[in-house]
């Protein structure tokens, strides 16, 4: 026989999979024996609810979000007669009478039509906005009995916690979502490498770049370059990244120009630590590469710059330049300025972005 914990582990996955509450929501229903599980949220300004169920009639549910939401009298009175704590659990004649229910179009017109009448609550509200759990069965069917109640309100904090976790998730996977869009918009590839030096992830560019096999590649989720004597070099600089994260060095990645099979451009590499926390990734990545495809100049985007960091236009272009991988010499030349004044306005970028080394900086600017 089903007991109300043995529905926990599907609850508690439907915190992060949202598509499991109608499982669980069945499970209930069982366990229950009622017709029809369902969890509505709503706020008072909002012109729909959201709504999640088993055992509603597609006909049924399409006429609910369409209209009858709207004047759903048990939504609106049961709160008003008293029932708000969080997590409390009543039937709907605790507040209101068979009688009083059915003089309401709610009840006449949509009730009845799909036999649908004696509901108990759980009480779920979540910031501003209002949730409510709710089984229902049909007229000629017995009320909820005690016994009953006492199951939902085992699993009234259990449905709150997930439903906060779920909130928490979703926030967590936009996080994620934007930071992934803000990579992919740089002109750069970007990889992050785990300690073991797999690869956690990537932007767009990497992956056009890995794809083209021209230089470097992905082999059994590692970096690797084509040419012996670069990838001899280029895992060097990774493995050196990876010790600095767990103090088992201090040469913190490095630099190379990487050969191409294909075109006469080479790839310029830099490897650097990245021991911080990456929203979307499965764990904190130890190194991270950045991948310039000199035949492709970066363009970034300078009123990003500016917006983050308060960079003047001057401080923008240099910091572009940087990003690119150019020289001191070639900025200079690049933008006729001495190096006088391009120490001045990297000191200025240096203080803005609160770093001390131009590695850093390039680092800082990619987050």
């Amino acid at each position: 026989m089903t007991e109300p914990v043995d529905l926990l582990p599907q609850l508690y996955e439907a915190a992060s999979d949202p598509a499991q509450w109608s499982g669980f929501l069945e499970s209930l229903s069982r366990l229950l024996n009622a017709r029809v599980a369902l969890l509505k949220s709503w706020s008072e300004n909002s012109s729909g609810c959201a709504l999640v169920h088993s055992g509603f009639a597609a006909q049924a549910l399409q006429q609910y979000l369409d209209y009858y939401w709207s004047v759903d009298v048990l939504a609106k009175v049961v709160p008003q007669r008293g029932f708000t704590e969080l997590c409390s659990v009543a039937p709907a004649e605790a507040f209101i009478s068979d009688r009083e229910l059915l003089g309401t179009e709610y009840a006449n017109d949509f009730l009845l039509k799909f036999d649908l009448f004696r509901h108990c609550f759980a009480h779920l509200g979540v910031g501003e906005m209002s949730s409510v759990l709710s089984v229902v069965r049909g007229i000629t069917e017995k009320p909820f009995e005690e016994a009953e109640m006492q199951t939902l309100r085992f699993l009234a904090p259990h449905i709150l916690q997930a439903l906060r976790l779920g909130t928490q998730f979703q926030a967590l996977k936009a996080s994620a979502q934007q930071r992934q869009a803000a990579l992919d918009q740089l002109e750069m590839g970007v990889v992050f490498l785990s300690p073991t030096r797999i690869v956690l992830g990537m932007n767009e560019c990497a992956e056009s770049i890995l794809r083209d096999n021209d230089g470097l590649l992905l082999r059994q989720r590692r970096l690797r370059a084509v040419f012996p004597d670069d990838d001899k070099k280029l895992q060097s600089l990774i493995s050196n990244a990876c010790r600095v994260v767990h103090a088992r060095g201090t040469e913190p990645g490095g630099a190379m120009l990487m050969s191409r099979l294909r075109s006469r451009d080479q790839l310029k590499v830099i490897v650097g630590t990245a021991n911080t926390e990456v929203a979307g990734l499965s764990c904190m990545p130890a190194a991270v590469v950045f991948i310039y495809d000199l035949a492709k100049p970066m363009r970034p985007k300078a009123e990003i710059l500016s917006s983050l960091y308060g960079f003047t236009p001057a401080e923008c272009r240099i910091a572009s330049l940087v990003l690119e991988g150019k020289s001191a010499e070639e900025i200079t030349d690049l933008l006729r300025i001495t190096r006088n004044t391009l120490k001045t306005q990297m000191k200025s970028l240096y203080s803005k972005t609160e770093v001390r080394r131009q590695t850093d900086l390039v680092r800082k600017l990619m987050h």
